[in-house]
């Protein structure tokens, strides 16, 4: 069975939230941007999991579509507790949804 593979994008995880939510996250951040390199640790998590169960996997720098949710999931979570004055936004829903992490190693 062919899956078919994308790539997910820094404004992917920013369209989890809401506008206004995101501006204000990308305010709190101030001039650091660290949301690139999740989404890229988050990537190569997702192909390292496939490639370890022996599965193929898509072009560089791509994911499963099955899997995206996962990983957009998992990205959000990594990207709120890496900035300490995000706290009020490590939620019991938002941190349930990191469990997707688990799933993937």
């Amino acid at each position: 069975m062919n899956e078919t593979w994308s790539t997910i994008t820094p404004d992917d995880v920013l369209g989890e939230f809401t506008p206004t939510e995101a501006a204000i996250l990308n305010h709190i951040q101030g001039g650091t941007d660290n949301l690139a390199a999740i989404v890229s640790r988050v990537v190569d998590a997702v192909r390292k999991a496939y490639l370890e169960g022996g599965r193929d996997t898509g072009d560089a720098g791509t994911i499963p579509d099955s899997e995206k949710s996962r990983a957009l999931a998992l990205a959000r979570w990594q990207w709120l507790v890496s900035v300490p004055r995000l706290k009020l936004l490590q939620t019991w829903p938002i941190q349930r949804a990191r469990g997707a992490e688990q799933k993937l190693k």
